[in-house]
């Protein structure tokens, strides 16, 4: 692959397979790879011609910024619409919420892409072109995390923030639909069955109002298991991205690694998934950890 097509000089490949190690066992080959991947050394990128840790770092912010307005996204708008739901069982709000979280679980993040693209851009004209993260002739605010909503605030240029909105806002609510009906079926699910506890009906007897026992004691309990699916969903919202970012040509690490399986490019494709990976890991611990905040019973010796 990266020598090209045609009869090659066995010399050259020979050089080129002392140079990668491919003339090594392969346990030796996985132990090297081990340890450069702990120094930050992923390999060489076929398709890009640059180290792939470069290549990471390159589309990393694109990835991060959409990942974050999703999960944003998803708590702001799923934690209200599931205690609503919980608090309200079997009403018109409970059931329209269900079946919302229901659809919205349903939808494939593309097919839904897609059907936003076509109705809001190419039919009602409403949304921006799905061109990536700005407009064929918007300017990029100046580089200095790679977040242009950061960016263009750290540059004092609102008109630039709101271009970068503007474009961010369609794949981020198309990432975010599957989790947020995670989170609002979620948390439905507990706050039903905190509600039916011996302490939340000792509150109310001793005539705690309906908003204290809602919020203060029910919610704080309910909300363990759904900050255990809000951990799972960041990872998934990073890994997902590789399908919406395709379909609005975001240009992330998702569209970098569908370049890569495309090129058959090994070490790019080995350096997501690893770095999908160890997010996984990192938001789990930090969901282990926010237990003893959310549960005073639980402590870390």
């Amino acid at each position: 692959m990266y020598l090209g097509e045609g009869e090659q000089d066995p010399g050259v490949v020979a050089a080129l397979r002392h140079q990668w190690g491919l003339d090594r066992p392969l346990p030796v080959q996985y132990v090297d790879y081990l340890r450069n991947a702990l120094s930050g050394n992923l390999g060489f990128s076929i398709h890009s011609g640059r180290p792939v840790a470069d290549d990471l770092r390159h589309y990393m912010p694109a990835t991060v910024e959409l990942s974050l307005l999703s999960f944003v996204i998803a708590v702001v708008l799923g934690i209200p619409l599931g205690v609503l739901s919980g608090a309200r069982v079997n009403t018109a709000t409970d059931h329209a919420s269900r079946v919302g979280s229901l659809l919205f679980l349903s939808m494939p993040s593309f097919w839904f892409g897609l059907i936003v693209i076509y109705v809001g851009y190419f039919v009602l004209g409403w949304l921006p072109s799905p061109t990536g993260r700005l407009g064929m002739t918007d300017t990029a605010p100046p580089p200095v995390t790679g977040l242009y909503l950061m960016d263009s605030l750290l540059a004092g240029d609102p008109g630039a923030f709101v271009r970068a909105l503007w474009y961010l806002l369609p794949p981020a609510f198309t990432l975010a639909l599957p989790s947020l009906g995670l989170v609002v079926r979620m948390l439905r699910s507990s706050i039903v069955e905190v509600l039916g506890q011996d302490y939340i009906r000792t509150a109310r007897s001793k005539g705690a109002a309906a908003r204290s026992v809602l919020y203060r004691h029910a919610l704080r309990n309910a909300l363990i298991p759904t900050v255990t699916v809000l951990g799972v969903q960041f990872g998934l919202l990073f890994s997902g991205n590789v399908l919406v970012e395709t379909v609005f040509s975001w240009p992330g690490i998702g569209a970098y690694l569908v370049q890569a399986i495309s090129w058959l490019d090994y070490s790019a494709v080995m350096g997501c998934t690893l770095l999908i990976a160890v997010l996984f890991v990192a938001v789990n611990v930090l969901v282990d950890l926010s237990y003893a905040a959310l549960d005073p019973r639980v402590t870390y010796g």
